[in-house]
């Protein structure tokens, strides 16, 4: 199988899209980029201030996002869980007691 692309590769002609003398340096323009302007290194205090800060409220908003639900937990204890039977609330399986 490799032959045959071998094949058809070797069909394919190659040719220079600049022309035959192209690797001449007299039809080669030189590159030129405007200047560029490194900015002023700011201090890591002044850089990732920003940063802390914004991580300080994103720390806030998910530790009071977690307390809501601690909220509506103790108010669900508090309402509905407190009039079921222990077994119910503990995790202990309820059997029925045979009466004589």
């Amino acid at each position: 199988m490799s032959s045959d692309i071998e094949c058809l590769i070797r069909g394919i002609p190659l040719y220079n899209a600049y022309g035959v003398m192209f690797p001449n340096v007299n039809k080669l323009r030189k590159f030129t980029s405007d200047v560029i302007d490194v900015p002023v290194v700011r201090g890591t205090d002044e850089m990732f201030n920003p940063w802390y800060k914004e991580c300080e409220h994103i720390l806030n908003d998910c530790n009071g996002h977690d307390s809501s639900f601690k909220t509506f937990d103790d108010w669900y204890k508090e309402k509905y869980l407190s009039s079921k039977p222990h077994g119910i609330t503990d995790n202990i399986t309820l059997t029925p007691v045979k009466r004589s």
